[in-house]
């Protein structure tokens, strides 16, 4: 069913090769750009830079990786991550990702900061560069999760951990709390951005409510789908463009502690890709000792009406030594591009190693 395209394995100094994103060109060739660590640790805070790959036969090929922005490129940043990239509506592409950085005043806690730089020549040079939100804070903003909704508003939903002075840290003076969720809206193509509301913890758990992102419903209602440590995605709706979002509860959609991804195809049907077995009964986020985080099987399913029901669910990958995760969805004129962590114990981990797979619309 699926044809693995192109694998970006680790080698030597480049530890790790994650969460990539996904866009067309004018000219209909298709850039992806994602994480490539540029040291032997594959650490989330370790350096890394944004690296692109170019298919220009409908992603049946790509081309070698090559630079699109280098770290030391952008001001304070110790690494750069999570990519989403987005069509705005002037033409120009939006490069969005999360930049690292020391935290100016507190020893051991980093800031992970949502930023957005533009391209007007199809991602040859970038301009603009801009800090999403300035306060110096961890907010999560998974690769691919920018959405334009249909009067050209732009969301996105970041996890917001708060940190909390922990001395006898190992990590450092402060840890971070469990997180709680954060709508960002902008009604000016991407220019200003406001904090339009938040979905809270109903309750105190392990990692909170993770890793959102957000699709909108036919009616124009936003649907959030969320991380969680509970064996199950939660999910939130909001019918006032995020202001304000429902108690958060737990879907339909079990999982381990691994986000998920939905979008809209063309067609109007919803495509769901997740790891759909939780971790019950002792089940291992490790395998030979090396951490996977029970992240396999990788599955898909459809809806045809707008997330009522869903179709049986139909296997990416099933490989028990590797994990499967962050997955970037992109939908072409004859197929579906998926771009996804794929490391195995021998890759030292699953988030080390970045794959992208092809499926044929006619088999899905």
């Amino acid at each position: 069913m699926r044809v693995i395209i192109k694998d970006f394995a680790p080698f030597g100094e480049n530890a790790r090769n994650s969460e990539g994103a996904f866009i067309t060109l004018n000219n209909g060739d298709i850039l992806f750009i994602y994480s490539r660590y540029c040291t032997t640790s594959g650490h989330d805070n370790a350096p890394a830079d944004l690296y692109g790959a170019i298919s220009k036969d409908e992603g049946k090929t790509f081309g070698e990786p090559f630079p699109v922005i280098k770290c030391s490129e952008i001001e304070n940043a110790s690494n750069l991550m999570s990519t989403s990239l987005l069509r705005l509506n002037n033409g120009d592409i939006g490069l969005f990702f999360l930049r690292k950085s020391v935290h100016s005043t507190i020893k051991g806690l980093f800031n992970c900061q949502p930023c957005l730089i533009r391209s007007s020549d199809e991602g040859k040079t970038w301009h603009d560069f801009q800090v999403i939100e300035n306060e110096e804070l961890y907010l999560v903003l998974n690769n691919d999760r920018v959405i334009k909704l249909d009067d050209g508003t732009l969301v996105f939903m970041v996890a917001r951990h708060d940190s909390y002075k922990k001395d006898d840290s190992k990590f450092g003076a402060y840890e971070l709390l469990p997180a709680y969720d954060v709508a960002y809206v902008s009604e000016d193509d991407g220019k200003t951005w406001k904090k339009q509301g938040k979905i809270d913890k109903i309750y105190t758990f392990g990692s909170g409510l993770q890793e959102p992102g957000v699709i909108q419903k036919q009616d124009g209602s936003l649907y959030c789908f969320i991380r969680t440590d509970l064996g199950f995605q939660f999910e939130s709706f909001s019918v006032d463009k995020g202001k304000t979002w429902t108690i958060p509860r737990q879907s339909r959609f079990t999982a381990p502690i691994s986000p998920m991804t939905m979008k809209r195809l063309n067609n109007g049907d919803i495509m769901a890709v997740w790891n759909p077995v939780p971790l019950y009964n002792g089940r291992s986020q490790n395998v030979d000792g090396v951490w996977t985080g029970g992240r396999n099987p990788l599955v898909y399913a459809i809806s045809k009406d707008d997330g009522k029901t869903w179709s049986a669910h139909k296997v990416i990958e099933n490989d028990e030594r590797s994990g499967f995760c962050y997955i970037a969805l992109h939908e072409t004129e004859n197929s579906i591009l998926l771009g996804y962590c794929a490391g195995s114990v021998e890759d030292g981990g699953c988030l080390n190693r970045l794959r992208i797979s092809r499926i044929q619309k006619e088999d899905l």
